[in-house]
């Protein structure tokens, strides 16, 4: 299949980014901050001085940006006005595909496959309505390849875009590195051996200018959350003590046994295979540009993790690779279909794409009208809700004692968020010291006289949880709930009570 008509084109792509924005942007206003967004969008109410001493696991350039974006539209509720940079990256680089594709010699059949897959695929269209930088991880993996071609075509514009894109990598994304420093290797090895030194030394000022940048990072922000005990705490089964072959071995199978199955759910291993064929078949004078540009970021990601200083357990840490394999994936299936069915593969794809946007973006949908029921099997793929404002509007309402409230660990972030200076005093659990409850709950209740009041989400309010308290000789009872969280009223048992009720 070759272009299509104009109007045919436009209308194919205008229609995929209109269903990329619905998914996105349906009941946004309507997803509370759960407990990874509501730390963010704690932060990002500080001062921008207090943003730039903190030490948390987050691109401080990012959280800047969610903040004055936000300020310029200030009658939107912080769900949506917070949100807005990552829905905004989210569409652009599901924007950017077909226009990479185009660049690195993709077919527009393979373009329009790379775009549809992308307007419903799960961590994408999750990423896009959460407030974390790893949208920014996504849309740079597609600019800084798309300007580097450009770059290294002679156009001076591109390349003054990449260098400037460079120097504000370190700062808004940590994926992001990855994908910029084997660009950047790339740019230059072909620059040095294609146009000599003086066209090198270019691409070389705009590398130094990215190295300075993260010097300048890292000595300002970096240092602090890399040394942060917190995060080391929080990561130390997934942290390596020390570097060894063995260990960067078994980063580089983690890299993509997490990557593939997170972006394809459930058909990791037939996008692995079509990858495969992708990569033999895509157009051979950019073939090679691709291919390092996903395995090369990935053998970086897991260089740094077998150091010590990354994260590859979960699929969310490598959205980076999504742009390169999502082309590569879409040239496959587009190759293996023309194969098959010469004059219709190509049509044939593009339907089986436009399918799979369509059951992935209702699944999505359906996820958000559904009753909310926390499932951690399908945590960052779907919306996660713990909705802890009205359990602390029921508890403020009521005129609780704040020193007779514990709030879990899971509830703690979204609680600090919501509470609006309320209830001040309250025991909230860190991600530290609750990380055992039982010790965390024993501590508090030591302090209640008569009854107290637990604010923990649904995965934490498990029946044998319920049990062990009352087989400790406590009175549970469930006064509130809301979308994925709960509020019980905790009542000593005398003495007396308790062997009345064992004689019944």
């Amino acid at each position: 299949m070759g272009t299509p008509p104009r109007p045919v084109s436009l209308a194919l792509t205008a229609t995929a980014l209109l269903v990329a924005a619905l998914v996105r942007v349906l009941f946004l206003a309507d997803k509370p901050f759960w407990r990874d967004e509501a730390w963010v969008a704690e932060l990002a109410g500080l001062r921008v001085a207090q943003i730039l001493e903190g030490a948390r696991a987050i691109p401080i350039g990012f959280v800047c940006l969610v903040k004055a974006v936000a300020g310029l539209v200030p009658a939107a509720p912080p769900e949506v006005g917070l949100r807005l940079v990552p829905l905004a990256a989210g569409l652009l680089t599901v924007a950017l595909l077909p226009t990479l594709c185009a660049a690195l010699g993709g077919s527009f059949s393979t373009g329009q496959v790379a775009l549809w897959l992308a307007t419903g695929m799960p961590a994408l269209v999750f990423y896009s309505r959460e407030l974390k930088a790893w949208s920014l991880d996504l849309l740079l993996a597609a600019m800084l390849p798309l300007l580097t071609q450009r770059a290294l075509a002679g156009v001076r514009r591109a390349h003054i875009a990449l260098a400037l894109l460079l120097i504000a990598t370190p700062w808004v994304s940590f994926g992001a590195l990855f994908p910029a420093t084997a660009a950047m290797l790339f740019a230059t090895l072909r620059s040095w051996r294609q146009g000599g030194p003086r066209l090198a030394a270019a691409w070389l000022a705009a590398a130094l200018g990215f190295g300075l940048s993260i010097a300048a990072a890292f000595a300002t922000t970096l240092s602090r959350q890399v040394a942060s005990p917190l995060l080391r705490q929080v990561w130390e089964s997934e942290l390596p003590r020390e570097f060894s072959l063995p260990g960067l071995g078994r980063a580089l199978w983690t890299v993509h046994a997490a990557s593939i199955p997170y972006l394809f759910p459930g058909i990791g291993p037939v996008a692995l295979c079509l990858a495969i064929v992708g990569a033999c078949v895509w157009p051979a004078k950019q073939r090679a540009f691709l291919i390092w540009m996903w395995l090369g970021s990935a053998a970086m990601a897991a260089l740094t993790a077998a150091a010590g200083f990354y994260i590859l357990e979960e699929g969310r840490f490598l959205l980076f690779l999504a742009p390169p394999f999502l082309l590569l994936t879409s040239g496959g299936l587009v190759a293996s279909l023309d194969r098959a069915w010469p004059r219709r593969g190509a049509v044939l794809a593009i339907s089986i794409a436009v399918l799979g946007a369509a059951f992935w973006s209702g699944q999505a949908i359906a996820h958000r009208l559904h009753p909310v029921r926390s499932d951690p099997a399908r945590y960052f793929l779907f919306d996660i809700v713990h909705d802890v404002a009205p359990l602390i509007d029921r508890l403020d309402r009521d005129g609780v004692l704040p020193k007779t409230v514990m709030v879990s660990r899971y509830a703690a972030n979204p609680f600090r968020y919501y509470r609006r200076g309320r209830l001040t005093g309250a025991f909230v659990c860190g991600s530290i010291e609750c990380r055992q409850f039982q010790p965390a709950f024993d501590h508090w209740l030591a302090g209640v006289e008569t009854e107290g009041y637990l604010l923990l989400t649904d995965e934490e309010a498990e029946a044998s949880r319920r049990q062990a308290l009352e087989e400790s000789g406590l009175e549970i009872h469930e006064i509130a709930t809301a979308r994925g969280a709960s509020l019980w009223k905790i009542r000593r048992v005398s003495s007396g009570s308790a062997s009345a009720s064992h004689t019944k």
